[in-house]
Parts: C-alpha cells; sequence; structure tokens
C-alpha cells in the first residue's frame, strides 16, 4: 500500500495514463468530508484510514490519497468490488459525520466511470497547481509575532526549569509529520506545517529540540533556521530531508542546526538527538 499526502492531486492526476491502459482493474473510493475547512484532526483521520486499509486490503495494490482539502482517494487496482464495497461501509461507520452535516462518499468503476473520473482529477490537479502558484507569485513576507523582552526572558527561563523537553516537529507532509510525532510519543511535543508558523511557535514556546524539515511552504527550513536562531542563540535543531544533499547538510550545519537527519528518519537517530540534547543539558548545568 502506498500513502500519499504530498502533492496527492498532482501525482493522482499523474497515474491516469496507467489507469487508462487497463482501467477494467481499477476501482476508487472518493471519501469526502461535509467540512471543507482545515480539519486539525487530519493527520487522525489519515492514521485511521491508515490502519483500516492495512487492515482489510493489505495483499491488495492499493494507493491512498490524502488531498488538500481532506478529501480521500483510495485506489484499488484488481481488488474485488465486493471488498471495495466493505471499506466504504466501514468508512461511513467510522466518520458518519456531525449533527446536520454528512460526510459523502463515491464508489467509481473506472471500466464505466473513467471519463468522469478523469475530468474530476484532472479539475483538482489544476486548481490545486492554480493555488500554488498564486502562492508562489503572493508576497514572501510576513511581520514577525510581536514579542516583548521581559516575555521572551519568561519564555525561555521556563525551558530552563522544564523537567522533561519539549519538542517541536515542523512538517509540511501530515503522514511524515504523524510518523515523527510517534516515535517521540514519550515527549510533550508542538507542531508547525509551514516556516512562518514554526518561528511563531518557537517564540512563544522555546522548545528544547526542534526537528525541522527544509522543504517548507512559505519560507523554506534555512530561513526558518536562521531566525530561530536570531532569536535563540541557544537553540538546538535539528534539520529534516527527504533527499541527502551535502549543500543542504553543510549550510544547515554552518547556520547553526546540530545535526541533519534524511528519510526515513529512522527511529533510532531521532531518539539519539534526543539523548545528545539531554547529555548536552546535563553536562552545562552540572
Amino acid at each position: 500500500m502506498q500513502i500519499i499526502t504530498r502533492y496527492a492531486e498532482e501525482k493522482l492526476a499523474g497515474l491516469l495514463p496507467r489507469i487508462k491502459d487497463k482501467a477494467t482493474a481499477w476501482r476508487c473510493i472518493r471519501f469526502t468530508f461535509g467540512s471543507f475547512e482545515k480539519d486539525p484532526r487530519d493527520e487522525v483521520r489519515l492514521q485511521i484510514v491508515t490502519n483500516l486499509l492495512k487492515e482489510q486490503l493489505a495483499d491488495e495494490d492499493v494507493r491512498l490519497f490524502f488531498c488538500e482539502d481532506g478529501d480521500i482517494f483510495i485506489l484499488c487496482n484488481g481488488t474485488n468490488k465486493a471488498v471495495i464495497e466493505s471499506v466504504q461501509k466501514q468508512l461511513h461507520s467510522l466518520f458518519p459525520g456531525e449533527g446536520e452535516v454528512k460526510n459523502t462518499s463515491e464508489l467509481y468503476d473506472l471500466s464505466i466511470h473513467l471519463e468522469p473520473f478523469t475530468e474530476l482529477i484532472n479539475d483538482r490537479s489544476n486548481a490545486v497547481a492554480e493555488n500554488n502558484n498564486a502562492e508562489r507569485e503572493a508576497p514572501k513576507s510576513k511581520p514577525k509575532p510581536k514579542i516583548s523582552e521581559a516575555d521572551k526572558a519568561d519564555i525561555l527561563a521556563r525551558r530552563r526549569h522544564r523537567k522533561e523537553p519539549m519538542v517541536m516537529l515542523v512538517e509540511d507532509d501530515l503522514f511524515t509529520l504523524q510518523l515523527v510525532a510517534n516515535v517521540l510519543k514519550d515527549y510533550s511535543t508542538v507542531k508547525a506545517m509551514d516556516g512562518y508558523d514554526a518561528v511563531e511557535t518557537y517564540m512563544f514556546n522555546a522548545p528544547d529540540v526542534v526537528f525541522l524539515d527544509i522543504n517548507l511552504p512559505s519560507i523554506d527550513g534555512h530561513e526558518v533556521l536562521k531566525q530561530i536562531k536570531e532569536y535563540d542563540p541557544d537553540a538546538y535543531v535539528v534539520m529534516l530531508s527527504g533527499q541527502t544533499y551535502m549543500e543542504d547538510v553543510s549550510k544547515a550545519i554552518y547556520s547553526g542546526a546540530k545535526g541533519f537527519v534524511a528519510k526515513p528518519f529512522p527511529k533510532e537517530k531521532l531518539l539519539n538527538y534526543m539523548r545528545l540534547y539531554t547529555s548536552e543539558r546535563e553536562s552545562k548545568s552540572a
């Protein structure tokens, strides 16, 4: 099973030529949540759906696309129709909706519904692309949150008196964010999903350790690192990236990062940075 949360619409559209070559084998569930607002429960929903598919479709050729508006597409190649219909019913049992707001779903048999499905996916992909282009063309500056020196001193002092480290996770991919959060579940965590929010979240929480993705919307991880270090020279930041480019590694280390972790973000490596931080803190307080 493949789980796609980043560029889901684009990657789903990219599969269309392959689907057209053998449309009789493909079926797709589209599950739509009644509320179109960005929901903080999205990562929980993703984990629940992932667990369901692992249980029901473990041996099948399945792709789960978790789209920007929260819609879920479950694309199956060669899966029995009755099995897919069962998954569709279970989704409604898990997510019935709230009050008058009902969740809906559609089952596409692509041997029959290929044309409207293709039109739907292309329209969604184009809409996301246009929105992304507009964001890239928009002004890149956003005022930094204002915080007094007294408040800053108080926030940093609270960090010194914490019994256990607080971790900040900065990652725009929901699945990856949840993956790292699960590894660090024994620690108190705060999260951010874009560069501006990361800087603001840091300023108002002063976390002990930051795991910071390089490829972020709005401003990238290198700029976030720079702004965090300007605010707090003692910040303990570890960079995350899906690709290991020496230029990124050396730039991050030069800018003050304590380390660099590449996908698939090994559990032991993440936990080792936590141990290194704890050891460093204890040596300073000795």
